[in-house]
């Protein structure tokens, strides 16, 4: 049994690792929402990433949903690129920052 475990663990370590490397992150000010998406203002210009049922969303440190992302939030979105879009793993909205 030892013997097949190690493998097979290395093995996991390194498709976890793989995954991570896989999945970017970008932050910035929303400047748009749809049903579907969220646009953010990037460096050079306004990137669109696009939202699925596997989209986690968190405010405040709660669960929440796209619906409660309006524009103007700061947020900071994981994403992975797939099939020539990019994907949001996870949205979360940052808190204002206090003057």
């Amino acid at each position: 049994m030892r013997k097949t475990a190690i493998p097979a663990l290395v093995l996991c370590l390194l498709f976890a690792l793989s995954v991570a490397a896989l999945a970017k992150e970008i932050k910035g000010s929303v400047t748009a929402v749809t049903d579907n998406s969220v646009t953010v203002m990037g460096k050079k210009a306004d990137e669109t990433f696009w939202t699925n049922d596997k989209t986690k969303f968190e405010k405040d440190h709660k669960t929440a949903a796209l619906s409660d992302v309006k524009v103007g939030d700061r947020v900071e979105i994981h994403y992975v690129t797939k099939d020539g879009k990019s994907w949001i793993t996870k949205l979360e909205v940052e808190k204002p920052h206090k003057m």
